[in-house]
């Protein structure tokens, strides 16, 4: 059976093919934008995930030297949800099992939970506090600035469907009225409309998804990350992406068909998309092509608003996205949280040396013995639990030149050397997220207990002396709770795990003492040899697929809002045939009447990059600076470039357009095109 609706919308459809087109590209667009943007961000997640799983920083804890015995009885637990076996240092053919249970907030009780299941002492057991005890308010704080820019990349593109659903039903609004006058309801013109949208949604919305996944699966893999990042495409992400693009569409269109639905069918039929009457007071102070201009900008209020809206949204989103990624300065990051001297020798990992042994006193010795080395600061490790809390930690010990170092990033207290070997003073190191309320306080006894090499134990009571902040050994790996001593200390006197070893050389012999130290370590493919420049390398690849993404992101949010705004440039100036040639036809020449055109385009244009200019690089500086409490390597840098382009695209682009459709609809006869109808 035949629908007349259906029917209708079709033929609408095949009628109006320009404007269709830009419509249906433009759905695409959006679809083809969101569907990257999810599929980049579901990749990102993978591979960090990925990392942090590998660290064992993903999981909510992990049990220390598990047997074959008891292996299979942990990872088979009805409240394991995931784990991650790594071979364990401390005994040969025992594992340390990372652990993710089915409930963080019960984390610490569940973990407890299945040691005691299996039989498993406590001892064992280590908490990781980092990942429990972050709070929501601090995953949204630190998402804050990727959060700001999808919502505003979101609205943008709402007002750009908006505004050209605007366009045509209001285009169209005529032919609406025609079919009110042989009797159509209102709820069977609201069907006709209907079907139009269902229409070009059901045919635009898969293609969307379709070049979206092509677009991801070309770009993606040239990301230049450290780790391979794969790409994830989930079956759910075709519905999620569908419905909230749809939804979009429909609350689009929503305003310009109550608009249609309420016009009279003489009304509809009456109705001119360029109405408004042009007062005789505004030619009076102005010149004639200025007035002209004006009158039809304020004819047209709604219209030029949500253009322009949609412009300075997709605008703002560019120079603010623009702000941040210049802002990551890539030698500050590295200085931050790679590496603070000339060379570093770290762990790959840290956390279990992947079966090759930790840096030795033998290698630390040959390197202290290098000629070239100004200063040298280390970093052994070992493990101990801390008797109040029945936790396992991190105990460092750390030479003096070290140790003094620690001194630029005291929260509280001091850092004395000759107090911290003889009155057993230890120095707390605070994590990012607790700096208002550190775990532990200045001048607190702290009891730990350590296993020495002959299996005896050993509790010792140690006085909180300082609280740093930045850890200025830059390790890849860290603990769940960390200890500063000195290493003379007895708790780290006999270990001989070194994590991290910093070097500062004296002029032009960078290169060459990294490749003496690269011979010296060679037999140990865990432990790695970097100079900054190697570090730099590194994030500058990092920061290129940050770009890259980025840019691409904002590119096809451009195209989006261009297509909107040409849009409205075309349907203006084509619409007006009429008038314009009336113009001619009254002695206006045609240099004045491009002189019309052209100021109501500089008019959207200069209003455009004024709001643009000021919103955007306000709301980036605002974004670094929340950006940069969390990643403190971030620098604000003003996007100079970034907005000189801006600019210059913004009249550029409109400016050809405009006077390639000028000159169309000036070249034609004045009487045909007076008589000229859509």
């Amino acid at each position: 059976m035949r629908n007349t609706y259906r029917d209708i919308a079709k033929s609408y459809i095949r009628g109006n093919k320009n404007k269709n087109i830009i419509l249906f590209s433009t759905i695409i667009l959006v679809t083809l934008f969101l569907t990257s943007l999810l599929i980049f961000y579901c990749s990102l997640d993978e591979m960090t995930k990925n990392q942090r799983a590998e660290s064992g920083q993903y999981y909510y804890g992990a049990i220390a030297d598990v047997s074959d015995e008891y292996k299979g009885k942990i990872e088979n637990h009805a409240l394991v949800k995931e784990y991650l076996e790594m071979e364990s240092r401390d005994e040969e053919g025992s594992f340390s099992i990372y652990l993710l249970t089915e409930s963080k907030s019960d984390a610490k009780e569940q973990l407890n939970t299945i040691c005691e299941d299996v039989g498993i002492s406590n001892d064992k057991l280590r908490v990781n506090d980092k990942v429990l005890n972050r709070s929501l308010t601090q995953v949204i704080k630190d998402g804050l600035p990727y959060i700001v820019m999808i919502l505003m990349v979101l609205v943008s593109s709402f007002f750009i469907i908006y505004n050209i659903y605007f366009l045509t039903f209001k285009n169209r609004l005529q032919h609406y009225g025609l079919l009110k006058t042989i009797g159509f309801t209102k709820n069977q013109l609201m069907k006709c409309m209907f079907w139009e949208i269902a229409i070009l949604s059901v045919v635009s919305i898969p293609i969307g998804i379709f070049f979206g996944v092509v677009l991801s699966k070309a770009l993606i893999p040239f990301v230049p990350y450290d780790s391979d990042i794969s790409i994830v495409f989930r079956l759910w992400m075709i519905p999620v992406i569908a419905i909230i693009v749809f939804i979009t569409i429909i609350i689009s269109a929503n305003t310009p068909l109550k608009k249609v639905i309420r016009l009279s069918s003489i009304q509809s039929k009456n109705f001119s998309f360029f109405n408004g009457d042009v007062k005789e007071k505004d030619f009076s102070d102005i010149r004639l092509e200025s007035a002209l201009s004006r009158a039809n900008i304020l004819r047209n209020k709604r219209t030029t608003c949500i253009t322009i809206l949609s412009l300075v949204l997709s605008s703002v989103v560019f120079i603010m996205g623009s702000t941040v990624v210049k802002s990551m300065d890539i030698e500050n990051q590295v200085r931050k949280y790679l590496i603070s001297s000339d060379i570093k020798i770290w762990l790959e990992d840290e956390r279990s040396s992947m079966g090759y042994g930790y840096i030795t006193e033998d290698m630390v010795d040959g390197i202290k013995k290098i000629q070239g080395i100004s200063k040298l600061r280390s970093y052994k490790v070992d493990i101990v639990k801390e008797v109040k809390n029945n936790n396992t930690v991190g105990m460092f010990g750390l030479n003096d030149d070290a140790i003094s170092e620690l001194n630029s990033n005291i929260l509280d207290g001091y850092v004395d050397k000759e107090k911290m070997l003889n009155e057993n003073g230890v120095i707390y190191f605070c994590r990012s997220n607790e700096v208002d309320n550190p775990r532990y306080k200045v001048g607190e006894k702290v009891e730990f207990e350590n296993e020495l090499n002959d299996g005896s134990k050993i509790n010792t009571t140690m006085i909180v002396q300082a609280i740093v902040l930045d850890d200025m050994s830059n390790k890849y790996v860290s603990y769940s709770t960390e200890f500063y001593v000195l290493d003379r200390n007895k708790l780290v006197k006999d270990s001989e795990d070194y994590v991290v070893i910093q070097l500062d050389c004296d002029y032009f012999q960078i290169d060459k003492t990294k490749n003496i130290l690269t011979e010296i370590t060679k037999n140990n493919p865990n432990i790695k040899v970097n100079t900054v420049d190697d570090f730099v390398e590194l994030k500058s690849k990092e920061k290129g697929g940050i770009i890259i993404i980025s840019y691409s992101i904002f590119i096809l949010l451009g195209i989006i809002a261009s297509v909107n705004y040409i849009n409205l440039l075309a349907t203006s100036i084509l619409d007006r045939k009429r008038e314009f040639s009336i113009l001619r036809a009254v002695g206006l020449d045609r240099s004045k009447i491009k002189k019309i055109i052209s100021k109501e385009y500089i008019f959207i244009s200069g209003l455009t990059a004024i709001l643009s200019c000021i919103i955007g690089n306000v709301l980036g500086y605002l974004i670094v600076d929340i950006f940069s409490k969390s990643a403190t390597y971030v620098i604000y840098s003003f996007p100079y470039w970034t907005n000189i382009l801006f600019v210059v695209f913004i009249f550029i682009i409109p400016g050809c357009v405009t006077n390639i459709l000028g000159n169309k609809v000036l070249s034609g006869n004045i009487v045909e095109s007076i008589k000229y109808k859509e």
